[in-house]
């Protein structure tokens, strides 16, 4: 080029050095639009925590039914043991409850062990919400179950007329937890109480007793008895 002239270069779209440098910006950005890259914020610290914490509301409901049941439980833990030497003895006699059991009500390490138990089905349950976005019949059904129990525990304090383990959280966690759940899925499109829900929260009973069985047997051969 003659010294003392000026020349301008112009780079059109089609020629192969551009066409290599765009392919390469939009492959760095996952094929974000050129247009993007150019009017595109740098991120703030604030939307970056917001987006690394981001978590679904069918899991915010699958864990919150384990979180529930932990906050409820614990009530139970502190005074299911001498709540259950009266009201042992108020339960049905056809029900097939150890005789020592029935009479003296149940220790703290029967309490112990029963929770243990139940708290594996329960983070079972709530795993298997997660990983189906509240669709598992199992997760389902441990959610109907779940409010289902709150209510009995009001049901037995107001036919005995006293205090029953688990009554002061039943009211203001378990029972508001369920409704706002329930409200959750809904929004979603998942039923909370169709068929095979309503199954697995029926055997629900029976695995209770199941625990507590489990709990007394286990305990009975420590003891060697």
């Amino acid at each position: 080029m003659p010294a003392g002239t000026v020349r301008s270069l112009t780079l059109h779209g089609d020629h192969p050095g551009v066409r290599i440098l765009l392919h390469e910006l939009r492959t760095t950005v996952r094929y974000m639009p050129f247009e993007s890259i150019v009017h595109a914020r740098p991120p703030t610290l604030r939307r970056l925590l917001s987006e690394a914490i981001a978590v679904s509301d069918t899991t915010k409901v699958a864990a919150g039914l384990f979180g529930a049941w932990v906050v409820h439980d614990a009530e139970e833990m502190l005074t299911m043991s001498e709540n259950s030497r009266w009201i042992l003895k108020e339960i049905p006699r056809w029900l097939p409850i150890p005789e020592e059991l029935r009479m003296g009500g149940v220790s703290q390490a029967h309490v112990n062990m029963s929770l243990m138990l139940m708290a594996g089905l329960m983070g079972t349950a709530s795993l298997l919400g997660v990983r189906s976005s509240g669709r598992s019949a199992f997760f389902r059904g441990a959610l109907l179950a779940f409010g289902a129990h709150g209510f009995s525990h009001i049901g037995a304090s107001v036919v005995t007329g006293r205090y029953t383990t688990g009554v002061v959280t039943a009211p203001v966690v378990v029972i508001p937890y369920w409704l706002w759940a329930r409200g959750v899925l809904r929004e979603h499109g998942i039923a909370d109480q169709d068929g095979p829900a309503r199954v697995m929260a029926a055997l629900n009973l029976p695995l209770l007793f199941g625990v507590h069985a489990l709990s007394h047997r286990i305990l009975t051969v420590r003891a060697g008895r």
